[in-house]
């Protein structure tokens, strides 16, 4: 980079996804949190190249003051394109390149929001090292994890797969985990599940449970370490996702993985060797694993920890940020 600074603006609490990126990139990176004397901030560091992480607030005031001579990148995740009225707040002529972790993501927003502006995908970076190899057994214990329980996970049509799962091997046992919900929309979702637990006498079967994993947990990683060590599998069930931070967590640590293929957002980007079709072929699947030998699921452990190292680990996922970051520098 010509200027060798990076002007990284993010919402206090919210830079959990970039931060390993930011701490392999070989630059100098000036960091500001919050939504308030932007303006003051960007013009008084004199910032050249500008980082904003999440298509929010910060974006919004920093599209409209931002001057000629400086560099604006945004970083949409997912959510955030949903939102018209930041999508229409955001000064577009002063953005010069949006980066999505997702590429469908990046053609919708295309179509929808603005085609004149330079975009990238690059996925999201998963640090490798936070997570150890688990110890394989021979138990068939899934695992379902998130932030919050928030319908969009569709944990209740998970159970209700899982609940078939049972009935061919009754040996299996289910985990749902999240934050103790206190929105109510994720409130309700929680009861749901429990009475879908209830209904289908899953009591002794599937667990909902609820730990923390916000604040500087989402960086230490120390509770979410613990629930993956009591785990041999991981499921993707939602109905929409970007990445699913939560699975490639799951397949570094070893754990066998099973991505719902039918919903919004192509996952086969990413889990292609995971994914399934339709629920009947999710359930086949989940079946023959629960059938796999003990060396059997060591070799698949392994190989699942190499993709997400050769594929997303911070190192690969920072060059190409650095690429990026050089490219807007020289323009």
């Amino acid at each position: 980079m010509k200027n060798n600074t990076l002007h990284f603006i993010c919402e206090k609490g919210k830079d959990h996804f970039a931060q390993p990126i930011l701490d392999e990139l070989d630059i100098k990176i000036i960091k500001r949190f919050g939504s308030n004397d932007l303006t003051h901030f960007i013009n008084s560091f004199g910032a050249k190249n500008i980082w904003v992480e999440w298509a929010n607030h910060p974006a919004i005031v920093i599209s409209k003051v931002k001057r000629p001579w400086q560099k604006l990148i945004i970083r949409l995740h997912r959510y955030e394109m949903y939102r018209k009225k930041w999508m229409q707040k955001i000064n577009w002529k002063n953005v010069d390149y949006v980066v999505f972790i997702n590429s469908e993501l990046e053609q919708e927003f295309k179509k929808t929001v603005n085609n004149s502006i330079k975009t990238i995908t690059i996925p999201n970076a998963v640090e490798i090292n936070v997570f150890d190899l688990t110890k394989t057994n021979n138990k068939n214990s899934l695992l379902a994890y998130g932030l919050h329980f928030h319908p969009i996970k569709a944990y209740t049509k998970l159970i209700e797969m899982f609940a078939k799962v049972v009935q061919h091997n009754s040996n299996f046992t289910l985990t749902i985990a999240g934050q103790k919900p206190t929105h109510e929309l994720h409130q309700n979702h929680y009861y749901e599940c429990k009475n879908l637990i209830d209904k289908f006498n899953l009591a002794n079967k599937v667990i909902l449970g609820k730990f923390e994993i916000g604040g500087d947990e989402l960086k230490k990683h120390s509770n979410i370490k613990i629930l993956l060590e009591k785990h041999n599998a991981i499921i993707s069930y939602s109905d929409m996702e970007s990445f699913h931070y939560a699975f490639a967590e799951g397949l570094v640590s070893g754990l066998q993985g099973f991505c719902r293929g039918w919903r919004e957002l192509n996952p086969y980007e990413f889990w292609n060797d995971w994914c399934y079709d339709n629920e009947h072929q999710m359930i086949d699947g989940i079946l023959k694993w629960g059938e796999t030998s003990i060396e059997e699921r060591q070799r698949i452990a392994k190989t699942n920890r190499k993709y997400i190292v050769d594929n997303f680990s911070t190192k690969i996922i920072a060059e190409k940020y650095g690429k990026l970051l050089e490219e807007i520098s020289n323009d």
